[in-house]
C-alpha cells in the first residue's frame, strides 16, 4: 500500500514539478535567502556616440564581472551586439542565463531598449513592455521595462529592469514610471511575492518633489543614502567636463514587500580600471547593487516540496 501511494504521488505531482523545472538551479546552487543584485548603465551605444573602443570596454567590464560577487546582473545602454558578446564570453561560466534586450524582436529602425539581464540561476520572463511616450535622442531606442521571475530557495521574487527618458521631461518620465505600475507591476502582482525595481530611472534623489513622485507613483520603497551618486560630472572621465552636476538616478527598490521581513544593503560602486591610455571609468554611470534577504513570510513554491519527494 505505501508503495502504490508514493507511485501514485509522483505520477500525481510530475507534471507540475516539470513545469517549475527551473526551481532546481536556484535550490542546487544558493543556501541561503540571500540575493545580490547589480544594475548598471553600461553605456554601450554605438562608437560613433560614445567616441570610445567599446570593445575593450566591454572586455574591462567583463573581467570585472567575471569574478561572480552578484546573483543577477540587470544592463542598461546594452545596445550593441559585440559589447554583449564580448562580455558574455569572459562571465558566461558564471553567468549562463541570458535574457533580452528587450523590445528587439520585429523590424525596425530604431534600437532594442538597451535592457539586458545576466542571472546565475533561471529566470521566466513575465512580460516587457514599450514606453508609448518617448523624446529627444530615446526617440532613437525602443526604452520600456522587462518584467522576470525567479525562485530563491523555494521564495518566489518578480524582478524588473528599466531605462527612463533622459532630459528635460520630468511629466513624460512621470508617464512612463506610471506605464511600467500600470502594465507590469499591478497587472502580475502576486500577494507576498516582493518586486524588485531595478534600472536607471533619470531622476535625482535630491530631485525632491520628482523623486517622491518617482516613489509614489511607483510605490517603491527607496534604500539608498545620501550623499551617493551614480552619476558624477566631477570625477567619471566619460562625462563631458562641462558637465559638473553630482546626481543619483541608478537605483534598485522594492515593492509589495513587508519591509519588517525583508533585509536590505544599498550601494554604489565607484569603480575604477584602467582600460586605456586616457581612460579609467568603465561606463559613465557607475553601477549600484543592493543585497535582498528574503525571509520566509515571502511566496513559497508548492512545486518547490514537490521536487524534494521526487529526488
Amino acid at each position: 500500500m505505501y508503495k502504490k501511494y508514493i507511485v501514485f504521488m509522483v505520477l500525481f505531482f510530475l507534471p507540475l514539478a516539470a513545469q517549475n523545472k527551473y526551481i532546481y538551479a536556484s535550490r542546487d546552487h544558493f543556501a541561503g535567502n540571500e540575493l545580490k543584485i547589480l544594475s548598471w548603465n553600461i553605456y554601450m551605444l554605438p562608437s560613433i556616440i560614445t567616441q570610445t573602443n567599446n570593445s575593450d570596454r566591454a572586455k574591462a567590464i567583463g573581467e570585472y564581472l567575471s569574478k561572480g560577487e552578484f546573483d543577477i546582473i540587470l544592463f542598461q545602454e546594452a545596445f550593441t551586439a559585440e559589447s554583449r558578446r564580448v562580455i558574455f564570453s569572459l562571465v558566461q561560466d558564471t553567468y549562463p542565463y541570458e535574457y533580452g534586450p528587450a523590445n528587439s524582436g520585429g523590424i525596425s529602425l530604431r534600437l532594442n531598449s538597451g535592457l539586458w539581464i545576466l542571472s546565475k540561476m533561471p529566470l521566466r520572463k513575465i512580460d516587457e513592455i514599450e514606453f508609448m511616450q518617448y523624446r529627444g535622442f530615446d526617440a532613437f531606442a525602443r526604452k520600456g521595462a522587462i518584467l522576470m521571475e525567479g525562485i530563491l530557495n523555494n521564495l518566489r521574487f518578480q524582478i524588473l529592469n528599466t531605462h527612463l527618458n533622459a532630459g528635460d521631461c520630468d511629466e513624460l518620465r512621470a508617464s512612463q514610471y506610471r506605464q511600467i505600475r500600470n502594465d507590469l507591476l499591478d497587472k502580475y502582482r502576486t500577494e507576498d511575492v516582493v518586486q524588485i525595481v531595478c534600472g536607471d530611472f533619470n531622476v535625482d534623489k535630491n530631485d525632491g518633489h520628482n523623486f517622491k513622485r518617482l516613489i509614489n507613483d511607483l510605490a517603491v520603497r527607496d534604500y539608498y543614502a545620501g550623499g551617493q551618486c551614480s552619476y558624477d560630472g566631477e570625477s567619471n572621465d566619460l562625462i563631458s567636463p562641462k558637465y559638473k552636476k553630482r546626481l543619483l538616478i541608478d537605483y534598485i527598490f522594492l515593492r509589495n514587500n513587508n519591509s519588517d521581513n525583508i533585509h536590505v544593503v544599498s550601494n554604489v560602486h565607484r569603480l575604477k580600471r584602467k582600460w586605456s591610455e586616457h581612460h579609467y571609468d568603465l561606463s559613465d554611470h557607475y553601477p549600484v547593487s543592493a543585497t535582498v534577504t528574503l525571509q520566509a513570510e515571502s511566496k513559497p513554491v508548492f512545486a518547490e516540496s514537490v521536487a524534494g519527494m521526487l529526488n
